[in-house]
């Protein structure tokens, strides 16, 4: 479960105004934001809201990258969980999954983050369409 801590200079005390879903498997560390080459909590699809992002790898060595949206409309902002599709026509689904690893990185360099997963058998890549990640070929350029 991802946490957001919240402090009250009133009362002096840190609240919890938000928590995710359980999420499953051993967390590894991702950039902050406040580093030049931060990541977590950045406008990684420029839309002007933070993506909070948690990477985790389970007992069977897969690696699992879940991402929210920070909601900054919301009373006391809130979490919204960014959805992907596995592959054409599949149900939405929340975690992204690979066999090695799972990262977000800017293929294309439009300022708008992509999600790669290193598996066994190849890299799959993942593209924002403006509600939801879908699989994406990067074209090569010659």
């Amino acid at each position: 479960m991802l946490q957001v801590l919240d402090y009250d200079p009133v009362y002096r005390e840190w609240t919890i105004p938000w928590d995710s879903d359980i999420i499953t498997g051993t967390a590894s560390p991702l950039p902050a934001a406040n580093r030049a080459d931060g990541l977590n909590g950045g406008d990684l699809l420029r839309t002007g809201d933070p993506i909070l992002m948690a990477r985790t790898t389970t007992k069977d060595g897969r690696a699992h990258l879940y991402m929210w949206r920070w909601d900054t409309q919301a009373a006391r902002g809130v979490g919204v969980p960014i959805k992907m599709v596995p592959k054409q026509g599949a149900p939405e689904q929340q975690a992204f999954d690979a066999d090695l690893d799972v990262k977000v990185a800017d293929l294309d360099n439009d300022g708008v983050y992509e999600v790669v997963a290193d598996n066994v058998s190849g890299v799959l890549v993942w593209k924002w369409d403006g509600t939801r990640y879908a699989p994406w070929t990067p074209e090569v350029k010659r």
